[in-house]
């Protein structure tokens, strides 16, 4: 018995993981000088390029992680609550919104991207602001970009909570719209497409 294993990458993969972590990356090598000579040794490895974008990648992914596990419901979740009208139980009112996303009638499958989008604003900002305090805790040579990327990082971040109070303002507008969902494969609508064609 077979399992079919896909491997795409798709833009929700490079914005979660891959953009941010690259972020990040990009941050660390121009901001201090000490890198440099890290720059240097990896330069006179064969698969150097390789390397880099696998640390990006793992940066990322650490990153996403801790903002889901940790920041996005001790700090983001409360914030949502304080300002978004009362709906009922959030945790229902998420369970609900992942059987929209499959419900091919459903305008919440459109809204998914934005959510990519907060969530790489978010991780790359506070990734980036990590790095300049661990760098500045460490006492490392910084460069002039140094106080550009911190001061990019600090407007990721109230960006990302500026789009995500407005997609939350989407959301309720979906929950009022739909308040019963219907979850409904995509595999599902594609079949009933092809009937109709």
């Amino acid at each position: 018995m077979g399992t079919d294993m896909k491997a795409d990458i798709t833009l929700s993969n490079l914005l979660r993981y891959f953009l941010s972590g690259g972020y990040s990356v990009l941050m660390f090598i121009l901001s201090f000088d000490d890198s440099k000579k890290m720059c240097a040794g990896v330069a006179k490895i064969d698969a150097g390029s390789s390397m880099v974008a696998g640390v990006a990648i793992v940066i990322g992914a650490i990153s996403y992680s801790f903002y889901r596990a940790l920041i996005f419901p001790i700090f983001v979740l409360p914030l949502i609550r304080f300002f978004a009208r009362a709906h009922g139980d959030f945790c229902n009112e998420q369970v609900d919104m992942w059987r929209r996303q499959k419900n091919c009638n459903s305008v919440q499958g459109n809204l998914g991207e934005w959510a990519d989008q907060v969530h790489f604003l978010a991780c790359s900002g506070l990734t980036g602001l990590a790095i300049a305090l661990v760098g500045n805790s460490l006492g490392l040579c910084k460069t002039d970009w140094y106080c550009a990327f911190t001061t990019t990082s600090f407007f990721l971040v109230l960006a990302a909570l500026v789009s995500l109070f407005n997609l939350q303002s989407r959301q309720e507008r979906v929950i009022e719209m739909e308040p019963h969902p219907f979850a409904m494969d995509r595999s599902q609508c594609q079949k009933s497409e092809q009937k109709v064609s």
